[in-house]
């Protein structure tokens, strides 16, 4: 097996990524959230609430987890609990608004990585990272 070379594409895919995600966490930890709680924020939406049971089916956390992670957005006054037949989550205006904000700073990134590319290499990127995606899914 070849050594890992820093001038290797995968590690510069790794290290673009790593970066990328270190950025989008600024706001999350400025915040007092955990990495991973901004998956939680972005899958709740200002419309209704989620049962948490889908909710723990989207972020593949175990429910003692989704616990922890719950009751932080809820102590922050992010989210609230609501019983609709089933325990469910909802996102308070606090919440809707940190969530708008975390929204708008993944697009400014993105924006910032490819709008300088033409919109056919950005097409093309985006199929390559799909294919990647499915093949280290299989």
């Amino acid at each position: 097996m070849a050594k890992p070379e820093p001038s290797s594409r995968l590690y510069r895919l790794i290290e673009a990524g790593l970066l990328a995600r270190q950025a989008l966490l600024v706001p999350v930890l400025g915040r007092g959230l955990e990495p991973g709680d901004d998956a939680l924020l972005f899958m709740l939406d200002a419309s209704g609430a989620a049962a948490l049971t889908h909710l723990a089916a989207q972020v593949g956390l175990e429910p003692g987890l989704l616990e922890q992670r719950v009751e932080r957005l809820v102590a922050l006054g992010l989210a609230e609990r609501v019983e609709n037949g089933d325990r469910a989550l909802r996102l308070t205006s606090e919440g809707s608004n940190v969530r708008s904000v975390l929204i708008e700073n993944w697009r400014e990134l993105e924006r910032a990585l490819f709008d300088d590319l033409p919109r056919r290499r950005r097409k093309t990127v985006g199929r390559s990272l799909k294919r990647m995606g499915k093949i280290l899914k299989a």
